[in-house]
């Protein structure tokens, strides 16, 4: 006689699209990826494995034991007993709305169900991964502080991240810190590096507030700052014609401060390092083409339906930078180059198949990677001055 199974715990939401394109959430990789986490392996036939490393603490070691397209999903996990099944339901509703119900015997997977199957249905629907939107964010750079430096006048040893960068209109700039701000503690935590920093950041949530102690030209400075969430994060994301019109008048501003930074400053002097093991504007300038024609290689991958490892690695490396300075081009054929990357930037946007935008999801992500990057020569106006003030320029 069959086992009787284990009760069950269910966590429903209703999606404003047909059952074939939920069930599409639930069976294709790139899709998974979007709402639900990373998809290991995926054999969508019975017997076939269904491997899912959720990010709501859900992990999914599974074999398909039923399958009915658009319908029904029954996975058997392989780390419980054979009773144990966990089952999807799509049930049409009126118009083109779905039922979506997840039963699992799992009495502490609820929880996470329940917050799954909400992000499923605001990423389907708005274009917005709630994992994102509720990520805290400073609005900094940080940098971490190179033996060199120190010591710092009133910055304890071990301690420290300078901030390289202080996004206007943010909140660190909200509370009164500036670049050039070496954080020491957040609340009552030591910062003693860029990971302390960012750790110190994603355990919170957005509208909390947070007391930073900051040392500024040998003084402790206490800033309280409320944490906000990155850009675009918690709304749907603009249209086409709407992010492109946003990135050509902000890339406009950012241009001309970029060259505000920069005038008067000759090929000679922008050549010359802030310290023997740091950057000179060059570099600086180089880097911000860079990361311009990263971003459009990110975008492209985004706009397939992949997920780009976005990095400052590529756009940092040292022999690439030095490639682009082997002929030793002057401040304005640097500048020069970074508009025209930036030209390319929007052509791409412009010329990306209707299909990626009508896909919220696929769409979504593109936007949020272009929000994020189209405006970074602004994060190193600060790096700028201060290495023009090191070598007298």
């Amino acid at each position: 006689m069959r086992p009787l199974l284990r009760s069950s715990r269910r966590a429903e939401t209703v999606v404003a699209l047909p059952p074939i394109d939920v069930w599409h959430a639930f069976t294709r990789s790139e899709h998974l990826d979007y709402w639900f986490g990373d998809a290991i392996e995926i054999d969508l036939r019975v017997g076939g494995a269904y491997i899912v490393r959720g990010t709501f603490g859900i992990r999914l070691d599974s074999t398909v034991e039923r399958l009915v397209e658009g319908r029904r999903l029954v996975l058997r996990p392989t780390r419980r007993g054979d009773d144990a099944r966990i089952e999807v339901d799509l049930v049409k509703l009126a118009g083109a709305e779905t039922r979506v119900s997840v039963a699992d015997p799992d009495s502490e997977d609820e929880g996470p169900w329940s917050e799954a199957l909400e992000n499923l249905q605001s990423v389907w629907e708005r274009g917005v991964d709630l994992r994102e939107a509720r990520k805290a964010v400073m609005g900094i750079g940080p940098r971490d502080i190179t033996l060199s430096e120190r010591p710092i006048a009133g910055v304890p040893p071990g301690l420290g991240v300078r901030l390289a960068a202080v996004l206007g209109g943010g909140p660190a700039e909200g509370a009164g810190l500036m670049p050039g701000d070496v954080v020491v503690f957040i609340e009552s935590v030591p910062v003693r590096d860029g990971e302390d920093l960012v750790r110190a950041i994603r355990t919170r949530k957005p509208g909390d507030r947070v007391l930073v102690r900051a040392v500024r030209n040998g003084e402790e400075v206490q800033a309280p700052v409320t944490l906000g969430c990155r850009t675009g994060r918690d709304e749907p994301p603009p249209t086409r014609e709407r992010l492109i019109k946003t990135m050509r008048s902000a890339i406009k501003q950012a241009d001309a401060k970029l060259e505000a930074a920069v005038a008067g400053l000759s090929d000679k002097d922008a050549n010359r390092p802030e310290t023997p093991d740091a950057w000179s504007v060059a570099q600086v300038l180089v880097h911000l083409s860079l990361v311009e024609r990263m971003l459009q290689c990110w975008l492209d991958q985004a706009a397939r339906g992949e997920r780009p490892t976005v990095s400052s690695d590529p756009c940092t490396n040292a022999s690439r930078i030095a490639g682009v300075l082997e002929r030793r081009p002057g401040v304005q054929e640097l500048l020069d180059r970074i508009r025209q990357d930036e030209e390319e930037t929007i052509a791409f946007l412009t010329h990306l198949p209707a299909s990626v935008g009508a896909f919220k999801p696929r769409w979504s992500r593109v936007a949020c990677i272009a929000l994020d990057h189209h405006t970074h020569s602004e994060d190193h106006l600060g790096q700028i001055a201060r290495i023009r003030s090191a070598i007298g320029a």
